[in-house]
């Protein structure tokens, strides 16, 4: 079983208590947050966790009995969903993302153009979003992805104009 170490820094009592008023201290603390709970799902090699798990593995220091509270919690989540390090699958599971959802187009990206179907016309080559596995050749680090990130990372391909969308955003094709 992989372990985790909180860093230095979670040892004070402080940190556990967010600095609302305070806007640039603030976003200093949600970024260290943030870098604390990308490193834990590093370190535990998870991504997809249950909101619980996370409160309790990185917003909790037993050593010296401070927890983070609901709201700063709610908080977070919500700097981490706007930074775009996280995808909530549903109301108690989220996906943290610890790569990008540029990072991860672009190597689907590349898997199209040498798979050849960049910019074909021909209705077979529309691959449905939720049918693409390993048997497409893809790489584990996407076809083995929740659905709802495959979906998100098809839209920020789209955003970016390498996808054409076709109704219901459930099909796409590949352009240049």
């Amino acid at each position: 079983m992989e372990t985790f170490e909180l860093p230095h820094y979670a040892e004070k009592e402080y940190f556990y208590t967010l600095q609302r008023k305070n806007q640039v201290f603030l976003e200093n603390q949600l970024k260290n947050w943030a870098q604390l709970i990308m490193s834990y799902c590093n370190a535990m090699n998870a991504e997809e966790i249950e909101e619980k798990e996370l409160l309790k593995n990185c917003c909790t220091n037993k050593n010296i009995n401070r927890k983070m509270s609901t709201d700063d919690f709610q908080l977070l989540l919500s700097y981490l969903k706007d930074t775009g390090k996280l995808v909530r699958l549903d109301e108690d599971r989220l996906f943290i993302m610890t790569k990008s959802l540029l990072k991860i187009g672009n190597k689907l990206y590349q898997w199209a153009e040498d798979k050849g179907v960049i910019d074909m016309d021909e209705i077979s080559l529309l691959e449905d979003l939720y049918e693409m596995g390993k048997d497409d050749g893809l790489p584990s680090s996407f076809y083995k992805l929740p659905d709802a990130i495959k979906k998100e990372t098809i839209l920020s391909l789209a955003k970016r104009g390498k996808v054409f969308l076709y109704e219901g955003d459930e099909g796409y094709k590949f352009v240049r």
